[in-house]
């Protein structure tokens, strides 16, 4: 057995980085996450919203379990305090005139068939964004139902498990890190990575790392942006072909031919990012507290896919008594795009706060005398990285390099989950396990016990 653990990098602090970092330390490793944001959270840090008032689940919502294997790692995480059931009123809301229907009665039906056609479709073959990329009607964030809530609801006997975090989605990966004791660097760039001709990686960054920090035994990639796993390989491409022969064998060829195509692939799914606006607002609780409903896709709306109810979330319970409650909404990435063609920074933020809070009175009173009341201190934000559209579309969740010891993990892996924060913690854990299994093969760890 080594004499000390493998030290591995990951980068990113997403739900990605965090749970494969998890992983790492369960099985005897030693991982350090490397993060350019001011804490690690990712997707689930909240943006704080002077207006609002304090820190709000201004991207990911919910964390769902549809797949079996995240059940047990997010009961776990309940056990101890970090997560909470949300039994909320959830199902589909009609766009204008239809009312309420819960998921235990649209059951398995597909939303998608539900969705309006938007004007601007043509087909789903204009490049709505100006970026080479087709979006439309079967945009997966447009698609009628959010992160597929309603058709992976389950059925009355078994509802899919639906959590947030205590106190805030903000909070559960510095709390699991703090839990298993995850040494992490904010604040931290990594600009790119070389392999060690020793085994391993030694990292270039910009941040506060002193140089001889800089050198692992493994790197996982967990960044949103997979433009640095792309980067990272070329590197590989280029160390190998300096270590071949100047006629290499037609294996090795094939091999690096391969890990091109990679290359490619990722930095297409890059480019392939659908931006959406996440907003929030404050309605009078006399107007709210009567509807039959706390979250609801919006298959029909071509402004809003998705409403939530903040105060049905148990870190709000405290504040029943207030005379306002705070919802958030999620934006269809056609409107998002539509706006940042016209528009960057303050006032898109402006105008999609604008268009937003009147489709989301419409939508919360589409049946009541005052459905012309705008909430009270909304404000919207730009949720770039939110989706990846399309994936890699790999069978396995995370891409992992034994020779060079590299794994690479992110919602733009695969396609098979309808939630790209299950996807991402999915990625995570199993990049996590290939690591793991790799050492434990080298003898630098025990077996799982």
């Amino acid at each position: 057995m080594a004499a000390s653990p493998p030290r591995i990098a990951v980068v990113g602090g997403g739900i990605a980085g965090t749970l494969a970092s998890l992983v790492l330390r369960n099985r005897g490793l030693v991982p350090v996450i490397i993060d350019q944001g001011q804490d690690v959270g990712g997707r689930l840090r909240g943006v704080s919203r002077s207006k609002i008032g304090g820190n709000l689940d201004a991207g990911a919502q919910f964390l769902r379990a549809s797949d079996a294997r995240l059940q047990p790692v997010w009961h776990m995480l309940e056990q101890q305090g970090l997560l909470a059931s949300w039994r909320g009123r959830f199902g589909m809301l009609g766009n204008s005139g239809g009312g309420f229907l819960p998921a235990s009665i649209v059951g398995q039906a597909t939303a998608a068939g539900m969705r309006k056609q938007h004007p601007s479709d043509s087909d789903n073959k204009e490049d709505q964004a100006g970026d080479g990329q087709a979006v439309g009607a079967s945009s997966p964030t447009d698609s009628g139902d959010f992160c597929g809530f309603v058709t992976n609801y389950g059925t009355n006997d078994k509802v899919t498990p639906t959590y947030v975090a205590v106190p805030n989605n903000e909070s559960l990966c510095p709390n699991i890190c703090r839990l298993a004791s995850i040494d992490k660097i904010s604040s931290t760039t990594v600009l790119g990575a070389q392999t060690n001709p020793e085994g391993g990686w030694v990292l270039n960054v910009d941040g506060d790392m002193q140089s001889g920090d800089m050198s692992f035994d493994a790197l996982v990639l967990a960044s949103h942006d997979p433009s640095l796993a792309a980067n990272t390989i070329e590197s590989i491409i280029e160390a190998e072909k300096m270590a071949s022969d100047a006629s290499p064998d037609d294996a090795h060829s094939k091999l690096l031919e391969r890990l091109g195509n990679l290359v490619s692939d990722l930095h297409k799914t890059r480019n392939a990012k659908q931006p959406v606006f996440s907003w929030s607002g404050k309605f009078p609780t006399e107007l709210t507290q009567s509807l039959d409903f706390d979250a609801a896709s919006v298959p029909g709306s071509h402004v809003v896919q998705f409403v939530a109810r903040e105060s049905s979330k148990p870190q709000y319970a405290s504040n029943a008594a207030e005379d306002t409650e705070i919802w958030t909404a999620i934006s269809t990435s056609l409107l998002a795009q539509d706006i940042l063609k016209r528009h960057s920074g303050r006032e898109a933020s402006e105008e999609a706060t604008t268009v937003m809070s009147e489709a989301v009175s419409k939508l919360l009173f589409q049946n009541e005398a005052n459905n012309n009341v705008l909430p009270q201190d909304a404000s919207a934000v730009r949720w770039g990285a939110a989706f990846s559209s399309p994936t890699l579309g790999l069978k396995e969740d995370s891409i992992f390099l034994n020779p060079w010891r590299l794994a690479i993990a992110g919602d733009f892996v695969s396609d098979a989950y309808p939630s790209p924060l299950e996807a991402a913690a999915l990625s995570g854990l199993e990049a996590g396990e290939r690591v793991a299994a790799m050492f434990q093969a080298m003898g630098s760890i025990p077996p799982p016990q």
